[in-house]
């Protein structure tokens, strides 16, 4: 189970027999996870939304981009993206509408030299 997942049933335990009776302590050892990951808050930049609709909006212009270079666009259009591929990777293919797929060789045309 991961930590996330241990989080929401903590919180549900808790929820379920009231705050005042299982203190978090107590409902943290019981579940094994530790405090600090229990009161863990995800910090997002703001403007994560326009970066990830900007990767797919490269993504979609240029459907043969992979990463690497979609990386390398959103840098030279002056975005401040730090890491190259698995940023990038997983934002551009997390929602089902908005990543791309690669062309399969198969249904290209083979190339033949005279």
């Amino acid at each position: 189970m991961n930590p996330e997942r241990k989080r929401r049933t903590l919180e549900e335990v808790r929820r379920r027999l009231g705050p005042e009776k299982v203190s978090e302590r107590r409902a943290c050892k019981v579940l094994g996870q530790p405090r600090g990951t229990q009161r863990y808050a995800k910090r997002r930049p703001a403007d994560e939304a326009k970066l990830l609709e900007e990767m797919r909006r490269i993504a979609r212009k240029r459907s043969r981009f992979g990463s690497p270079r979609i990386h390398q666009t959103l840098r030279k259009g002056g975005w401040k993206v730090v890491t190259v591929h698995t940023p990038c990777k997983r934002k551009i293919g997390d929602a089902p509408s908005g990543g791309f797929s690669p062309v399969s060789t198969s249904s290209r045309s083979k190339l033949v030299l005279p």
